[in-house]
């Protein structure tokens, strides 16, 4: 929950994903199966061991401007933090932070992004969002003090 969940630096059991799909047409999708993936599991196992050498290209999505697949960082987020609210309900401050620290950081993105049409009204709704929430993102403590600060100056 607090460091993000990739899919593609772990490995699962094929019944895992007879249950669960990704979500069509929407970037960042791993956030929002990898936390399903971990509730449908009877165990898991960390290995320290770097095993995977990750390549981003200047065409990725990673790294594309934003737009309004940017926002699917913080849909997938929200979602989790629903799903977390209902089965698991002791780690919703946690997925409440995940929340808003992903809210913050694609706020933070919108700021620094060539300022076009679309740019701008993404900005305008991050920040009524931000300001709904931005009391709780102070008391929250698994938003990082880093986000906090940043927070203040979006």
């Amino acid at each position: 929950l607090l460091g993000g969940s990739a899919v593609w630096n772990r490995l699962f059991r094929r019944e895992i994903f007879q249950k669960l799909r990704f979500p069509k047409n929407r970037t960042n999708d791993d956030e929002f199966v990898a936390l399903r993936a971990y509730a449908l599991c009877q165990k898991v196992v960390y290995l320290p061991d770097v095993t995977y050498f990750y390549r981003i290209r200047p065409e990725s999505i990673t790294t594309s401007a934003v737009s309004r697949r940017t926002l699917d960082q913080i849909k997938n987020a929200k979602e989790n933090m629903d799903f977390i609210k209902k089965k698991f309900p002791d780690l919703f401050p946690c997925a409440e932070g995940r929340y808003y620290s992903a809210l913050i950081y694609v706020t933070y993105l919108a700021s620094k992004a060539k300022k076009t049409k679309e740019v701008v009204q993404i900005r305008k709704e991050l920040h009524r969002e931000l300001a709904l929430v931005k009391q709780r993102v102070f008391r929250n403590p698994y938003v990082s003090w880093k986000h906090k600060i940043v927070s203040i100056f979006l």
